[in-house]
This record gives C-alpha cells, structure tokens and sequence, in this order.
C-alpha cells in the first residue's frame, strides 16, 4: 500500500502499512530457447540488457533454470524460464518492468 493512501487511516494488527522494497538487486525473469538448454545452469553470471537502457549492462547470476519447456511467442517457439539476480547500480530497474 502507498502511504498517501494511509494517512489518516488507524492502524490494525495485521495489515501492513507499507512495504519497503530493497531494488539494490532484481529479479529478472528470462526466457532462453530450448536449444541452448544445455549450457544453462545455477550459478552461472549473466549479463541483462533491457531496450529503454540500451547502454546500460545488468550482471548477475542464474538463480533458476524451470525444468519445464513452455510455448511462447507467434510463431510458438519452445523456451524455458531462466530466474536470475542482478546488481541494480542507480536503481535503473524497476518493479515489473519488461524489455
């Protein structure tokens, strides 16, 4: 909840007032081809470039490689979800954003 929207309000046991977020480090979520299955694994570095920050290179480590293929895209192509954890230097990444 935003605290704008508190203000005022009394508090009650239980419900949060607010949510702190640590965006020192993201989560980013990637879809890599089935094809390249093979070299993934946890722990291995990564590098993330989004469009909007095209300059702007993201490192980082796989936290998790989903043993599930899924169909994405038009055409359908076979890929598998990657989870990794990058450093945010300048909090240049937010919450939810897509690349």
């Amino acid at each position: 909840p935003r605290i704008e929207e508190r203000v005022g309000s009394v508090a009650q046991a239980g419900v949060p007032l607010v949510e702190v977020i640590d965006t020192s480090k993201m989560r980013v979520e990637i879809w890599v081809p089935q094809a390249r299955l093979d070299v993934l694994e946890k722990g291995l570095p990564v590098v993330v470039k989004v469009p909007n920050l095209p300059e702007q290179r993201f490192t980082g480590t796989v936290e998790f490689v989903s043993l599930v293929v899924e169909q994405r895209g038009e055409p359908p192509s076979e890929f598998v979800r990657v989870d990794t954890t990058v450093e945010n230097p300048g909090d240049l990444l937010r919450p939810n954003l897509t690349g």
